[in-house]
């Protein structure tokens, strides 16, 4: 009995800045099964803190993985919230991690805000303020609380829905396109 040779899964890490953008990332997995994309997702929880020592975090943990077997691409999920009032602090993070092959998507405001642009009955400008953010998607997302498991999401969201949100977030589009989900 001949089985079909097992195809190599491709390595995507994604540092998450806390627990709702780790269940965001295992959500992106289960989308890749589902469209028969292999790609493994290596999460790593950053928890929380400033965003250059975040960046120091997922930098240490990308390198430990890439030694163990090569990473193909590199990504951080990070409140863009957390560095507008600190710009000497974004530029060395973004600075770090475009020295070590990683790309940050900014999530804007916050995560709230990043998930507004899932929701295809949303058609208003993503708010300034992350309390704002949180009171439109629950408005929208009945049973939104964070943190959000990968299952959560994948009640909530679609396929459709990241796709939708990439047409608008181009760091978005970069990490969907690495892992073959768009074009």
């Amino acid at each position: 009995m001949n089985s079909a040779p097992l195809r190599k899964r491709k390595r995507i890490f994604i540092g998450c800045e806390g627990k709702s953008e780790v269940g965001y990332s295992q959500w992106l997995k289960i989308l890749c099964d589902e469209k028969n994309k292999a790609f493994h997702i290596l999460t790593k929880d950053l928890k929380g803190g400033g965003v250059l020592s975040m960046a120091n975090i997922a930098v240490q943990s990308y390198a430990r993985e890439d030694n163990r077997s090569p990473i193909e691409k590199g990504f951080i999920l990070i409140d863009r919230d957390r560095v507008e009032s600190d710009a000497e602090e974004r530029n060395s993070a973004i600075q770090l991690c475009n020295r070590n092959d990683i790309k940050i998507i900014w999530q804007r405001p916050n995560h709230e805000g990043f998930l507004l642009q899932h929701c295809d009955d949303y058609h208003g400008t993503i708010p300034n303020l992350s309390s704002e953010a949180e009171t439109r998607l629950s408005q929208l997302k009945s049973g939104y609380n964070k943190p959000m498991g990968k299952y959560k999401y994948y009640s909530m969201f679609k396929y459709e829905s990241v796709v939708h949100a990439a047409t608008s977030n181009p760091d978005l589009r970069c990490l969907l396109a690495s892992l073959d989900l768009i074009n």
